[in-house]
């Protein structure tokens, strides 16, 4: 089960993320195996008894700069191909204030503690990331696009997102490396996690038959 990020305007705590906290509890309750994406890794996090809240640093948008790899993560096979100092697409408000006992931090930077992080006990199987790796920064200029959406108000980095898209050696005026922005080192931990749970084989065959 995925569980993705979120343009609303409310976090994983409030009263209208009640049926997306039922959803957490069914599935967990079922033992599938989880992945979520910034809201996604919220919500765990708050599911498994942490708290979530607005970054007291803002938004992060665009990259998530120079994360590093706590001990945990060096080794971890969620983050098999990351080294110090990587980046990848973020667009997010709300971030882990507090991390339940249950979960352990993989990665970090200078904007959020908790950037890339895992539950594997309690019958929990989860990895979840702050940033998104899934998107690519022509994604998250859509989202900036989105006059209604709770980001449109930093509409003023659509441009830059836009050229950076278009040119990747252009990364550096964003404080990342063209290098993380290319499949697919920036679908990294998402790959990792197809292949712990063994679905990577199967979603390559359906992607050649398709």
């Amino acid at each position: 089960m995925v569980f993705t990020g979120s343009g609303v305007g409310w976090g994983v705590d409030a009263p209208q993320a009640a049926p997306l906290r039922a959803a957490f509890d069914l599935v967990a309750t079922a033992g599938l195996p989880m992945w979520g994406s910034c809201n996604g890794l919220q919500l765990a996090a708050f599911m498994l008894g942490g708290a979530v809240g607005p970054s007291d640093r803002g938004v992060e948008l665009g990259l998530a700069r120079d994360m590093r790899l706590s001990d945990a993560g060096r080794t971890h096979p969620a983050m098999a191909g990351r080294e110090n100092g990587f980046s990848a697409p973020c667009i997010h408000r709300d971030e882990v204030t507090a991390l339940p006992p249950a979960m352990m931090v993989l990665a970090s930077n200078a904007h959020s503690h908790v950037q890339m992080a895992v539950c594997e006990g309690q019958g929990v199987q989860f990895w979840g990331s702050q940033y998104h790796p899934e998107l690519s920064l022509a994604d998250i200029a859509d989202y900036l696009r989105q006059r209604d959406g709770v980001f449109a108000q930093h509409g003023t980095a659509l441009a830059q997102l836009e050229a950076v898209a278009q040119n990747p050696d252009a990364a550096p005026s964003l404080g990342g490396a063209p290098a993380d922005l290319a499949m697919p080192q920036r679908a990294r931990e998402l790959t990792n996690w197809l292949v712990h749970i063994g679905m990577a084989e199967t979603l390559s065959s359906a992607a050649r038959i398709g």
